[in-house]
């Protein structure tokens, strides 16, 4: 009768006997994958950076494209998650201008900019912990929050320094190759998952700096990026218990019996 009138109250209950049925739950290991996209922000500053007969310009907040690849091992214990990850992060900036002087067309629509954009791949660790609300192994509802750490990766098309660069080739060169060897990343994610298949919404923020500076001749400018990328993702995990019992070893002792 009080939960009728209350729904606030009938809900906090529903939600302490999920709780409770998910801490009784025995403890279950995961292995999986998941694979996403999305939207990159990548706010530059400062918005313009004047340079020796030219000059570079971005805008402060910039939309992009994200790309994540992440294999896991999810640990569930009483209703507790914790989650070691190996990942692939790519960020695609938005456009950069730089501009010099007769550059960007010609005749009556020649423009005073040209634009460019760079790419940075990542590989690198991460942990992340949470709760599970509902049954591990059956369809619950799934909150994680961790860090990680990404290396840059060399492009396979990453750009080679031209032999005898004009002032614009060399700006061009010196964005796409400015990027930061290391970065800390701050990450959040809410997921429905089922018996094997998930579907996640992801954050991805970095805590240091995408890019801190670029180098042009014996002289490096301050042109900070920073990113944040928001990505839908889906899953894919096994139960530890399930590849054990498959392997080619248990098969062959249960044939031999």
């Amino acid at each position: 009768m009080l939960t009728s009138r209350c729904p606030i109250l009938t809900v906090l209950i529903s939600l302490s006997s999920t709780v409770a049925y998910s801490q009784s739950e025995p403890r279950a290991t995961y292995i999986g994958a998941t694979v996403g996209g999305g939207v990159a922000f990548t706010p530059m500053s400062p918005q313009r950076l004047e340079l020796p007969n030219s000059y570079l310009e971005a805008k402060r907040h910039d939309q992009g494209l994200a790309v994540d690849f992440a294999l896991f091992v999810s640990m569930v214990r009483k209703g507790w998650v914790l989650q070691p990850s190996f990942f692939y992060h790519n960020t695609y900036s938005g456009d950069v201008r730089y501009g010099t002087p007769g550059s960007g067309g010609f005749g009556f629509f020649s423009f005073p900019y040209t634009t460019t954009a760079f790419s940075v791949q990542q590989m690198g660790l991460g942990g992340s912990v949470g709760r599970v609300f509902g049954a591990a192994h059956e369809e619950h509802l799934q909150v994680l929050v961790g860090s990680r750490v990404g290396w840059r990766i060399k492009s396979l098309d990453a750009p080679s320094a031209p032999a005898s660069p004009s002032q614009s080739e060399a700006v061009r060169y010196a964005i796409e190759t400015a990027h930061e060897p290391l970065q800390l990343q701050l990450t959040g994610e809410v997921g429905w998952w089922g018996r094997h298949w998930g579907v996640s919404l992801q954050g991805v923020h970095g805590l240091t700096s995408l890019v801190r500076r670029v180098e042009l001749g014996n002289t490096a400018y301050p042109f900070q990026v920073s990113n944040t990328s928001l990505m839908v993702s889906l899953g894919y995990r096994l139960p530890l218990k399930e590849l054990l019992a498959s392997s080619p070893k248990r098969t062959r002792s249960q044939t031999t019996e």
